[in-house]
């Protein structure tokens, strides 16, 4: 699985301090700064040279949101709602599912756990893709301009490959 405009590692080497991760420490993150430096778009995908895989399902993934600024995803989780795609290896959306965040501020120091959300039998559009998009669904001129200080972090993301 390659991870486009997101940096991947520990929670702590990722600088999104705000956020459990599910998993215990890793973590994938993104946010607007990342996204401009790495010139496209927040995704996973099996597209990519040398990849043993063609497409494949998504099984569920943990999310958050926290402040984001030029430089980092911060320390402080806020409240927000995620987009994520499906694509086919012609760049087609095949479907999308839309997740809010909410933040617990019930762990030590004011960080707050990940939500999960799973993408089972009745998420069909998640079977055999070759990406999958994340994005912050922002709809209302509000969270359009509060978009870019949202940084997302990804983890514990299930996946069956197909060859």
């Amino acid at each position: 699985m390659k991870f486009n405009s997101f940096i991947v590692g520990t929670g702590s080497n990722t600088l999104v301090g705000g956020v459990q991760p599910a998993s215990g420490d890793n973590i994938a993150a993104t946010a607007f700064a990342i996204q401009l430096e790495a010139g496209g778009p927040a995704n996973f995908t099996v597209n990519y040279v040398g990849s043993p895989y063609t497409t494949f399902d998504l099984k569920g993934l943990s999310y958050s949101c926290a402040a984001a600024t030029m430089a980092t995803v911060a320390f402080v989780t806020v409240k927000c709602r995620l987009r994520f795609t499906a694509y086919d290896a012609n760049k087609y959306a095949l479907g999308s599912r839309e997740v809010t965040y909410i933040p617990d501020g019930t762990l030590a120091l004011g960080r707050s756990s990940q939500s999960s959300v799973t993408f089972g039998d009745e998420w069909p559009k998640f079977k055999g893709v070759v990406t999958v998009g994340v994005e912050v669904a922002a709809s209302t001129l509000a969270e359009k301009l509060l978009e870019p200080l949202i940084g997302i972090a990804l983890d514990s993301i299930g996946v069956v490959y197909h060859a």
